[in-house]
């Protein structure tokens, strides 16, 4: 199967020659296609590239309407010429269907998702009365839907640095919306323990309460996720976009502006993840 993807990909970077550079019958319309729905795959990688948004496969949903019109543009012009060569085409192409239907369709379909830590985990926060936790994307998806949304999940790129998820989330799930003392459940795959727990000064980690084969609760009586996304977010600005912010609020710069939050804004630095306060004082 991997080899068919690699095969598949260089069938297309000959497809791009091809329609572009080599054959003079490719029609404006056809090219100006291609263009723009490549040009949507490169917006995404320069979105990605500019903000903390994982570079998730399904970003770039837009290759494959690509792929389509490129291998369609191909077979159409060289279905006449050159006959067998198309037909390889469309064989190899209905390979990559066939293959990518069992493996890819029937197991998503027939697989029964083992849900039971979930279920335990979601179980220990209704009984422990815990309204508001954290967890990584899909794990908090999950909680929430066991619990019918009896406790809120918010969502955090990583446990390892407690950043709020900002995208398709709600700012509702996190301070200054919500109060930073609080009693807080994070909910951490096991492997991420070490690094979850690294993160805040010695003594001052949450306790850990409840833990099974995959997940992990630790119980906080403070919301340690970031407060200001500009700022919190540190993996994606960098620390020199953060040492400009914090020396503009030290210095002044927001002195001219009127807004209500500029306190808030004052308070961030306070709540930045361990390291990257380390990382501040260093610099």
């Amino acid at each position: 199967m991997q080899l068919l993807v690699w095969v598949f990909l260089i069938l297309l970077g000959y497809g791009l020659w091809y329609v572009f550079r080599k054959n003079t019958e490719s029609t404006d319309r056809q090219k100006d296609a291609l263009t723009i729905l490549l040009a949507s795959v490169g917006v995404t990688a320069f979105i990605i590239g500019i903000t903390s948004a994982e570079a998730a496969h399904y970003y770039f949903f837009m290759a494959w309407f690509a792929a389509a019109v490129l291998v369609a543009v191909m077979v159409d012009h060289m279905s006449e010429g050159q006959p067998v060569f198309a037909g390889l085409i469309l064989t190899a192409v209905a390979l990559f269907a066939v293959l990518n239907l069992k493996y890819t369709y029937y197991e998503a379909a027939t697989t029964q998702d083992n849900l039971k830590e979930y279920q335990e985990v979601a179980d220990y926060l209704t009984e422990a009365g815990i309204d508001y936790g954290y967890a990584e994307f899909w794990d908090a998806e999950r909680i929430c839907l066991i619990t019918d949304g009896r406790v809120t999940m918010g969502h955090s790129y990583t446990m390892a640095s407690l950043s709020g998820y900002w995208w398709l989330t709600s700012t509702k799930w996190y301070p200054p919306t919500l109060p930073t003392e609080m009693r807080t459940a994070y909910v951490v795959r096991t492997e991420m323990r070490e690094a979850f727990e690294q993160q805040f000064p010695e003594g001052e980690a949450p306790i850990l309460e409840y833990e099974n084969e995959k997940l992990a609760v630790y119980v906080g009586d403070r919301n340690s996720v970031g407060n200001i996304s500009c700022l919190s977010d540190s993996h994606s600005f960098g620390p020199e976009l953060l040492v400009l912010s914090v020396f503009l609020l030290r210095n002044g710069g927001l002195q001219h502006q009127k807004s209500p939050d500029k306190r808030q804004y004052l308070e961030a630095y306070f709540h930045f993840p361990v390291g990257i306060r380390h990382r501040l004082r260093r610099r």
